[in-house]
């Protein structure tokens, strides 16, 4: 027997579950409690009205931790997030500071230059083998954050584009802000100008001063779901 645990945003433990039983493959978990009342637990995510099938789930009994380890891969590696932009005034730090944008792919199609909306579009944020991050937009699955020139559009993964460093904020603030290094273009970094999302650095920047720079490219992440955990 398993047991599910939902916990909220913030770390608190949110709810228990019954004990149930589990039928899973590498795409998918079913827990069932009673033998009927089911909870999915899938590896891609879903919006509201999406379909999906499941194959060869009937006769699987006790699936191997291997099995359960690869169907909630993603969930224990994906976080969702939304991106919070910080505006200073003047050079200053701390009490000074104050959140006045983001990161939208709000109406985005495959290919729409993302804009610095601070609507909280959220993001499932990958975290790759390399400690290397991606983030797909949780509206348009499939598809994530990626630079194409300088331009930060909503576009499909090929391995590079779309692949980010994590670094120390630019502004020099610490933690828990950070900057983004792109794979694809060493030296440039996510940032925000003019409503608009680019991937530049300071060779190439469209800020006349490089502070403002520097602050246009320091974000801070932001939990924005509930997380579920089985024991």
């Amino acid at each position: 027997m398993y047991q599910l645990t939902q916990f909220g945003s913030n770390g608190a433990r949110k709810a228990i579950f019954p004990e149930g039983e589990l039928k899973a493959n590498e795409d998918v978990v079913f827990y069932m409690v009673d033998g009927w009342y089911g909870t999915i637990i899938t590896k891609k995510a879903h919006r509201l009205g999406d379909r999906a099938t499941y194959y060869g789930l009937v006769s699987i009994v006790n699936p191997s931790d291997s099995v359960l380890q690869d169907a909630l891969r993603s969930l224990s590696l994906a976080q969702c997030v939304y991106f919070e932009g910080v505006a200073w005034m003047g050079h200053g730090f701390g009490k000074e500071s104050h959140m006045i944008v983001g990161v939208s792919a709000k109406a985005a199609t495959m290919g729409s230059q993302l804009k610095n909306t601070a609507d909280k579009d959220a993001f499932r944020r990958h975290v790759l083998d390399d400690k290397t991050v991606k983030f797909e937009s949780l509206n348009n699955p499939g598809l994530y954050m990626s630079v194409d020139g300088t331009r930060v559009v909503l576009g499909k993964p090929n391995g590079m584009n779309e692949i980010f460093q994590e670094v120390p904020a630019l502004n020099g603030i610490g933690e828990p802000f950070v900057s983004f290094e792109s794979r694809a273009h060493p030296g440039c970094y996510l940032v925000h100008c003019d409503g608009r999302m680019y991937c530049h650095g300071f060779d190439n920047k469209l800020q006349l001063r490089p502070f403002v720079f520097k602050n246009d490219a320091t974000w801070r992440l932001s939990n924005c779901e509930d997380t579920l955990e089985i024991a």
